[in-house]
């Protein structure tokens, strides 16, 4: 675990409901993309504190980054910030907060300025490290893409041409 996260609280933390094993993530490091995860299953949060936590914990991770000689590209960030409404049916279904602007996010560059990122509603599928993945957990992107690599596939196989 890396010190400077643990004493900042900023990560995600998991406890499996069968084994109580935990686990803390601050992050999952691929070589070109970061997946940074903020979650606190133990404390209630309203979404307004959600999104100053969320934005707190991108800017340590730039500015920890930068100090480095790296930094964020802000045309290649984007966020999600997941929400819940409850309905009078007891189901319930996520709310879009990507179309209010009381949610937007920035990041820091070198140059000291914050730069403003994407922000994706749940919905949005993203292609990283070749697969399309959305934070609702549907596949049809991915599908769809796949399918689409199939036909290209077999539509160069037809005319004798390696894909």
């Amino acid at each position: 675990n890396n010190q400077h996260t643990q004493t900042t609280a900023y990560g995600a933390s998991f406890s499996c409901p069968i084994s109580a094993l935990c686990l803390t993530v601050a992050g999952v490091l691929f070589v070109d993309n970061t997946d940074l995860m903020h979650l606190d299953m133990s404390n209630h949060m309203a979404h307004d504190e959600v999104h100053w936590e969320m934005e707190a914990s991108i800017h340590n991770w730039g500015q920890l980054l930068i100090a480095t000689g790296g930094a964020l590209k802000p045309e290649k960030c984007s966020y999600t910030l997941i929400g819940y409404k409850a309905l009078p049916t007891g189901h319930w279904k996520y709310t879009d907060f990507s179309v209010d602007d009381e949610f937007s996010m920035t990041v820091p560059t070198p140059d000291g300025a914050l730069r403003p990122i994407k922000h994706l509603p749940v919905t949005a599928a993203q292609k990283t490290l070749g697969i399309y993945t959305q934070p609702d957990g549907k596949c049809g992107a991915h599908i769809d893409y796949m399918r689409r690599q199939a036909q290209e596939w077999v539509d160069c196989i037809k005319i004798g041409k390696t894909p």
